[in-house]
């Protein structure tokens, strides 16, 4: 097998995305930054995400929730951040 000695990457991370019509895109780390696997079965971003989903939170709560637990878990070194725009409405995860 040969290859090209091309590559697809064009930077570290995943690219930001821009989500239209109500969509919420969440990305374990913003973009352009690399996720930490975690020491354990989970990563921090999923730890967090299972943690809170049993609270029982409004989306945009749940997401900071995650978001807060993963900063101070990982010392501040990965954040994860959601893009996108939602409707006024509230939107639950039904655990």
């Amino acid at each position: 097998m040969q290859t090209s000695g091309t590559t697809r990457a064009i930077g570290r991370g995943l690219s930001r995305v821009e989500p239209a019509g109500g969509v919420l895109v969440a990305y374990s780390a913003r973009a352009g930054s690399l996720a930490d696997d975690g020491d354990g079965p989970n990563s921090p971003f999923a730890t967090a995400f299972l943690e809170h989903l049993e609270q029982r939170l409004e989306l945009r709560l749940f997401f900071g929730k995650v978001r807060d637990t993963v900063l101070a878990r990982t010392r501040n070194e990965q954040e994860p951040f959601t893009y996108g725009s939602l409707p006024g409405v509230e939107f639950y995860f039904k655990p």
